[in-house]
């Protein structure tokens, strides 16, 4: 409850989820955080949280110096979706490739933002991590 004590009270749970909510969607542009390396007239927008974003950065370093065109979106925090800064780095882009060390489980989110682009995992479930040559995989 809003005392912090254990409750079964369910009106009272209810009000101090909902309480909480409107406080994250009130808040939403300050707990929002990702850091977006973009590229005019790339095609491609990786996206990246966590662990795998340094392998991430790499590959965009090592395809521009190829010159290749690709976009980078390092996302800080998950949740609340970053809805607005998802559709600005989205802009131009046709494809989105979404690293997670899971089955896909954010990419889901990122593809019912954008129904109406290609999204794609760079998954791993294998316990290693995801490597800068197979986000390359993904860079055209």
């Amino acid at each position: 409850d809003e005392g912090a004590f254990i409750t079964k009270d369910r009106g009272a749970i209810e009000a101090l989820n909902q309480h909480l909510l409107d406080k994250i969607e009130k808040y939403r542009g300050e707990i929002e955080l990702a850091h977006a390396d973009m590229e005019e007239g790339a095609d491609t927008l990786l996206m990246s949280f966590g662990v795998t974003a340094g392998a991430m950065r790499e590959s965009v370093a090592t395809a521009r110096c190829r010159g290749q065109r690709v976009s980078s979106l390092c996302v800080h925090s998950l949740w609340p979706l970053p809805e607005d800064l998802l559709m600005d780095a989205a802009q131009g882009v046709r494809r989105i490739v979404v690293a997670e060390l899971n089955p896909g489980l954010y990419r889901r989110e990122i593809k019912a933002l954008f129904p109406h682009l290609e999204v794609l995992g760079l998954n791993r479930l294998d316990g290693a991590l995801i490597t800068p040559s197979q986000f390359l995989e993904f860079v055209q």
